[in-house]
């Protein structure tokens, strides 16, 4: 049962890492240069050097990891 449980926290935490890289790339892409929110701070140095795909693929990447985790999980 505890295995079952930890497959689906796995798979909520991937689809939730996919919809935030989603998030980036149509909404969220916009730098805030005189923020001085360090969560904002932080957003903008990832889509300087990596820019809205690359921060795309950096989430969704983690998310796809954890949803194969979930799946094996299940699937065990």
């Amino acid at each position: 049962m505890k295995n079952t449980w930890t497959a689906i926290f796995y798979l909520v935490i991937g689809l939730i890492l996919i919809a935030a890289g989603l998030y980036v790339y149509f909404v969220a892409h916009v730098i805030y240069p005189n923020s001085d929110s360090s969560r904002v701070q932080d957003m903008n140095w990832l889509l300087r050097y990596l820019g809205k795909t690359g921060v795309t693929i950096l989430f969704s990447s983690i998310g796809l990891i954890y949803i194969i985790l979930g799946i094996r999980k299940l699937i065990k």
